[in-house]
């Protein structure tokens, strides 16, 4: 465990929490087990370049494991740029 702790203090990464769930693994018995087994890391440059892209668990289906994934969010500055599709020339109600 040792080797790990320096190997993430050398390449100075950083643990995503995850959003919705406090552990992502959990054994659900009367005298609940539960871990953060899954962790993902990433770099400052990373977390800069997308900044807002949330770390979430999903419902867990059958396995004693919760699903993470990252959930994208594009923020577009200033108005939404006009896009021209060719099949509006085709369209009964274009003159």
């Amino acid at each position: 465990m040792r080797n790990f702790h320096d190997w993430v203090n050398e390449f100075a990464v950083i643990d995503i929490q995850i959003n919705n769930l406090q552990y992502a693994w959990s054994n659900y018995r009367a005298q609940a087990a539960c871990s953060k087994i899954d962790r993902f890391f990433s770099t400052s440059q990373w977390m800069e370049r997308f900044p807002k892209t949330p770390l979430c668990g999903l419902l867990r289906p059958v396995s004693d494991y919760y699903p993470l994934y990252f959930i994208r969010i594009l923020s577009i500055d200033g108005p939404t740029p006009f896009r021209f599709v060719n099949m509006w020339l085709r369209h009964t109600s274009f003159k």
